[in-house]
């Protein structure tokens, strides 16, 4: 998960100048309430922290508005992602939520725990489908290009926490 992050700020890499950009913001604020978040090394390790959730789910609404307010040719199909995708992170923080107060709490059998991981694995591979279909999006403008690398960003940190959801619960499950 470490090396995706930094890949991630790599590839989505803004330039810094002596101010901050509000883009600069927007990407520091993707990548560390999603650290604080869900970056554990065990997904079921210990209960989700409700106030970093919260501020991931803000990051998120700030991609929103960043992409409601800066793309004008995709936005329809930008804002129909993205809904997409945080719908997916609501189910996914739910689940995990629930395998933590059911499955390890001892009422959980081995196949009700194969079905949390298909779901899993299934959001993974939506979130893969959309980040390939905004691989054809473009736009002339700078700002739009930006809001569609933030969209994509957002479907890959889901994705990828689906990914190691699924890996973790087969794992200690």
């Amino acid at each position: 998960m470490k090396r995706r992050l930094l890949f991630l700020s790599m590839v989505y890499a803004i330039p810094i100048c002596a101010h901050e950009l509000p883009e600069e913001k927007i990407f520091r604020r993707i990548v560390s309430n999603h650290t604080r978040a869900l970056d554990n090394k065990n997904m079921y390790d210990q209960q989700l922290n409700k106030h970093a959730l919260e501020g991931w789910d803000a990051a998120l609404l700030q991609v929103q508005d960043f992409v409601y307010n800066n793309s004008k040719k995709e936005k329809k199909y930008l804002l129909c992602c993205f809904s997409d995708i945080h719908k997916a992170n609501t189910v996914l923080i739910n689940r995990i939520e629930k395998i933590y107060n059911q499955c390890y709490g001892g009422s959980c059998d081995a196949d009700a725990c194969k079905k949390f991981s298909q779901k899993f694995e299934a959001i993974a591979h939506k979130m893969r489908l959309i980040q390939k279909s905004l691989d054809w999006v473009a736009s002339r403008r700078a700002q739009e290009n930006q809001a569609i690398r933030f969209v994509q960003m957002a479907a890959q940190f889901v994705g990828a926490t689906a990914r190691k959801a699924a890996l973790n619960l087969t794992i200690h499950g």
